[in-house]
């Protein structure tokens, strides 16, 4: 677009977002396939989407992270219905988690990145190489797996997320794809679910979703199975707290519009979402999100500092702004064949200018 002042037609925005995606991801080397949009509210909301590379409407993406905002999600709508507590600590609900450093800290500790723990671990070296797993051993390394400095610090951590998945199952008595299904996904009919439940959607809708790296000690191409590893080996096609759930465009698309509306003071997730979106100190982290951490964010440079969204490994990426009333999301498996590629973290932020740029040009002109 060469003056995005100018209002443009919906056919005109998925055209030019088709052609942002072409240029800055697929013909860049950043990944084979993508898929990116925009909702704008107001009176009529607006809502445009563009695909690229062998990506189209109903191909579904490994959504990596943001599996985080769907759980955390979950786990404000189970502590509305008083299913758990936001102070409930891990080891109230898994008494084997007695004693450890991740056993004493509340859910919400966890869910903000803020209970202590180490950033990651590897516990799926004993899987790959096809040697028996005791999931109930790794979690509690997990629940130990400290790091330096004041608990109470932030440090992104997939280990928390684990650990709260592993303890919602238990208070609840259901498998966590299941538990994300009933409250969260299922009503409001979004297009997320674990592979487990894309692949009982029939095959149709199996061979839909996106290969993302090839991985020899995991068979080759991973394509419809999790790609982060550890949530592999401790959850196989089901979910884990941390990673797990696959979606298309129009699915986070509709996450991302429910929680703008929510953070605008309305929509039905309105209470549930309130908690996640508090700023809290020590960083840009939130319970199940994050904030602008600055000039080289990667939710680009036309987002004002009230942003918050999440991003995925393996290329995924979503940011609300509520002050512009709008919310941008990218999905592509930048992963494929390799994560080794790294492009991805400079495509980021152009795409998401580029988004904001076409969302504000296809808002209704000021009336004189």
């Amino acid at each position: 677009m060469s003056n995005p002042s100018d209002r443009v037609t919906p056919m005109l925005a998925e055209s030019a977002i088709s052609e942002l995606l072409e240029r800055e991801v697929v013909s860049a080397g950043v990944a084979p396939s993508a898929a990116a949009g925009f909702v704008v509210l107001g009176a009529e909301p607006i809502q445009r989407m563009g695909f690229a590379g062998q990506a189209e409407a109903r191909s579904v993406f490994d959504l990596a992270s943001i599996t985080k905002t769907c759980v955390a999600l979950t786990t404000s709508l189970l502590v509305e219905s008083g299913t758990v507590s936001w102070e409930s600590k891990l080891h109230e609900l898994l008494p084997w988690l007695g004693g450890t450093p991740g056993g004493i800290q509340s859910i919400e500790a966890h869910l903000s990145h803020r209970a202590g723990l180490a950033a990651h671990r590897e516990f799926f070296i004993a899987q790959r190489a096809g040697l028996p797993v005791r999931r109930r051993d790794l979690l509690h390394q997990a629940a130990t797996a400290t790091r330096p400095g004041p608990s109470t610090q932030p440090l992104y951590s997939d280990l928390g997320y684990l650990l709260v998945g592993e303890a919602l199952e238990a208070r609840c008595g259901a498998p966590l794809d299941q538990l994300v299904r009933t409250h969260l996904t299922g009503p409001r009919g979004w297009s997320i679910g674990s592979a487990r439940q894309w692949r009982a959607a029939g095959d149709e809708a199996f061979s839909a979703a996106l290969p993302t790296e090839l991985v020899p000690g995991r068979g080759g191409a991973v394509r419809g199975m999790v790609h982060d590893d550890n949530a592999w080996a401790l959850s196989g096609s089901a979910l884990a707290g941390h990673a797990g759930l696959f979606g298309t465009l129009g699915g986070v698309l509709s996450l991302a519009r429910a929680l703008l509306v929510a953070a605008r003071g309305s929509g039905d997730l309105e209470q549930a979402a309130r908690r996640m979106l508090e700023r809290r100190p020590g960083g840009s982290l939130r319970l199940g999100l994050d904030g602008v951490s600055g000039k080289d964010s990667s939710a680009g440079s036309l987002v004002g500092e009230n942003t918050f969204g999440h991003l995925g490994f393996t290329g995924t990426s979503f940011w609300c702004d509520p002050d512009l009333g709008l919310a941008v999301c990218l999905l592509t498996n930048r992963v494929w064949p390799t994560r080794q590629n790294a492009a991805i973290r400079a495509a980021r932020p152009r795409v998401h200018d580029g988004l904001i740029r076409l969302a504000r040009a296809s808002m209704p002109a000021p009336v004189s």
